[in-house]
């Protein structure tokens, strides 16, 4: 297998499959917040907690260990559920 700069940089790139089962959570998360600029900016702030750790979690390499401790089929009933 060949390494391309995304592995070495920030390893797998598991953001977009955490993110779409993760919309409905989002949307019961702002909910809470009143419409408005307190609901943009409760988005915002979550986006912010997100990249920040997609961006660890690449670095440090955590994103591969996790994708490799989660059986296959769970990871695969997830993304049909969504």
């Amino acid at each position: 297998r060949q390494m391309c700069i995304r592995d070495s940089l920030l390893g797998d790139p598991v953001v977009p499959g955490w993110i779409t089962p993760a919309i409905p959570i989002i949307m019961i998360y702002v909910e809470a917040f009143s419409m408005g600029p307190d609901r943009v900016k409760a988005l915002m702030a979550f986006q912010f907690m997100l990249g920040l750790l997609s961006i660890f979690l690449g670095v440090t390499s955590l994103a591969t260990k996790v994708v490799r401790l989660i059986p296959s089929a769970l990871k695969s009933g997830i993304i049909i559920g969504a």
